[in-house]
């Protein structure tokens, strides 16, 4: 569940990855739907894969992955002109997920940019240029990363009340942010 502490927009590791599920399939079926509108059912069907293949895929994620929290990093630190010593990169073992945490206050606006950079850059965008391009592997690897930012998906749709003024700071333990000067809530 959502923090009730109104200065806290968090939530745990594990209903990130709750909500994930929640915010993404809706997105990840319109993405589908419209992949198999403009190719057909049987577009939407992979070959069989080799060993080799799979090991391919298996990179291919695990360096995704990495992208997306490069990209929270990236942003986070090229909308504030935030230093690398105050990002962090870690990984939570008990829910298996990666995360990265910016350690000073940036406003709500950079906020939000930095945690929807990935879905957008890894998720939307390929999935996209899959129907662009009738390329099925591209849209998988959309749909996967656009998963993938679920929980960062959640965290925006709980952060549409904070004005975008309103400076935040990343949680050090949860998903999401700490509300530093309060007073500013829409």
């Amino acid at each position: 569940m959502p923090s009730n502490n109104p200065d806290n927009v968090t939530v745990s590791f594990g209903m990130a990855n709750v909500g994930a599920l929640i915010t993404t399939l809706p997105i990840c079926a319109a993405f589908l739907w419209g992949y198999i509108g403009l190719f057909g059912w049987e577009a939407i069907f992979l070959p069989l894969l080799s060993a080799a293949d799979i090991l391919v895929i298996m990179a291919v994620i695990v360096v995704g992955i990495v992208a997306h929290e490069g990209i929270h990093a990236l942003s986070w630190s090229w909308f504030d002109g935030i230093p690398r010593r105050h990002i962090h990169f870690g990984f939570k073992w008990s829910t298996i997920t990666p995360y990265v945490h910016c350690d000073v206050p940036i406003t709500t606006r950079n906020y939000r940019w930095g945690t929807a950079m990935p879905g957008i850059i890894l998720g939307f965008l390929p999935s996209f240029a899959a129907m662009a391009t009738q390329n099925i592997w591209m849209l998988y690897f959309g749909l996967i990363f656009t998963m993938a930012a679920g929980g960062d998906f959640l965290i925006l749709w709980l952060l549409r009340k904070i004005d975008a003024d309103t400076m935040v700071q990343d949680h050090p333990e949860l998903i999401g942010c700490q509300v530093v000067n309060s007073n500013q809530h829409s």
